[in-house]
Protein backbone atom coordinates (compact mmCIF):
# COMPACT_ATOMS: atom_id res chain seq x y z
CA UNK A 1 0.00 0.00 0.00
CA UNK A 2 1.52 3.78 -1.03
CA UNK A 3 2.17 5.96 1.74
CA UNK A 4 -0.71 8.27 2.44
CA UNK A 5 0.76 11.24 0.46
CA UNK A 6 2.10 9.79 -2.37
CA UNK A 7 -1.63 8.09 -2.49
CA UNK A 8 -3.22 10.96 -2.43
CA UNK A 9 -0.96 12.79 -5.23
CA UNK A 10 -1.43 10.10 -7.46
CA UNK A 11 -5.28 10.28 -7.10
CA UNK A 12 -7.94 12.62 -8.14
CA UNK A 13 -9.38 15.34 -5.86
CA UNK A 14 -12.77 13.44 -5.01
CA UNK A 15 -11.64 9.59 -4.25
CA UNK A 16 -14.06 7.05 -2.51
CA UNK A 17 -14.01 6.74 0.72
CA UNK A 18 -14.64 2.91 0.33
CA UNK A 19 -10.77 2.98 -1.27
CA UNK A 20 -8.96 4.55 1.32
CA UNK A 21 -7.69 2.39 4.54
CA UNK A 22 -9.94 2.21 7.82
CA UNK A 23 -7.27 4.56 9.67
CA UNK A 24 -6.95 7.00 7.00
CA UNK A 25 -11.16 7.03 6.86
CA UNK A 26 -11.02 7.82 10.57
CA UNK A 27 -8.06 10.38 9.92
CA UNK A 28 -10.25 12.52 7.75
CA UNK A 29 -13.33 12.31 9.49
CA UNK A 30 -11.47 13.90 12.70
CA UNK A 31 -9.36 16.15 9.84
CA UNK A 32 -13.45 17.32 8.55
CA UNK A 33 -14.73 18.06 11.89
CA UNK A 34 -12.16 20.85 12.16
CA UNK A 35 -13.17 22.36 8.92
CA UNK A 36 -9.69 21.44 6.83
CA UNK A 37 -10.85 18.74 4.52
CA UNK A 38 -14.37 17.81 3.62
CA UNK A 39 -16.07 14.47 3.42
CA UNK A 40 -19.25 14.19 1.52
CA UNK A 41 -21.61 11.18 0.28
CA UNK A 42 -18.92 8.63 0.72
CA UNK A 43 -16.09 10.69 -1.08
CA UNK A 44 -13.01 12.77 0.19
CA UNK A 45 -12.60 16.02 -1.37
CA UNK A 46 -8.97 16.83 -0.68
Amino acid sequence: CLPPQQMFRLTPKKIPISQLSPSIQMHHVRTNQSGVKRVSKGFLYL
